[in-house]
């Protein structure tokens, strides 16, 4: 348990050190995915709590976690985008296959993936938000706040992040738009920015989603309704 946690999860996404491990880690990882999905119940029987903190920790660089043992590590400064993708892979499969195990840490994997957003990476963005959105969409109880605090974490971090609305706010909506009904995403993000006392700052996001309105093909039916 302790050796696929950390050696396949994360140690197979060196891909700057693509030595012997890495090609062992990384075909036993996805033999270990496909096994999981097969039989689910192994998942059905595990605890992945230990799992999940060696997994969040993993998109987050100088995190510290703890492994079953209680022993202490940190990750990387620098985390590849192969080990991003496992891990975001991962989580997600667990959500598919196991839902109520997953929603019990909900508020730990939803800030870390949530800043994901910021990454760099187009694959690692595209990924995250399906994987947000499969959060976000469980047709329960909790399936309005979980979108409500997703696009209210995606507003601040636009906020927090200038250069990031500027450049990766058309790419990041229209991304989410293939997951989530559009009509829902823009009138929560207006519902949102209704309630922003930052003047500037909401005029210029409410700019930037006109601009997308107006002018992407996904965004056609939206137009016309």
């Amino acid at each position: 348990k302790q050796w696929y946690q950390r050696r396949v999860a994360i140690t197979a996404g060196d891909e700057n050190n693509k030595t012997e491990n890495f090609d062992t880690a990384m075909k036993t990882k996805q033999k270990l995915l496909v096994l999981l999905t097969e039989t689910p119940e192994t998942l059905q029987s595990m605890n992945i709590s230990d799992m999940m903190n060696v997994l969040v920790a993993h998109i987050q660089p100088n995190s510290v976690y703890t492994d079953a043992t209680g022993r202490e590590y940190k990750s990387p400064a620098m985390i590849s985008v192969t080990t991003k993708m496992a891990v975001l892979q991962w989580i997600l499969m667990l959500h598919t296959h196991v839902p109520v195990k997953i929603n019990v840490h909900y508020d730990t994997i939803f800030p870390a993936v949530i800043a994901t957003l910021s990454d760099v990476n187009d694959e690692v963005v595209l990924f995250s938000i399906k994987l947000l959105s499969s959060l976000c969409i469980q047709h329960n109880e909790r399936d309005q706040t979980n979108f409500e605090s997703f696009m209210e974490s995606l507003v601040t971090l636009f906020k927090e992040d200038e250069k990031l609305l500027e450049k990766r706010c058309s790419f990041i909506i229209q991304a989410l738009c293939q997951h989530i009904d559009c009509e829902k995403v823009f009138c929560t993000l207006a519902s949102i920015l209704g309630k922003k006392e930052e003047v500037g700052f909401t005029a210029l996001v409410v700019q930037y989603l006109n601009w997308i309105l107006l002018t992407s093909t996904s965004l056609l039916p939206l137009r016309q309704t």
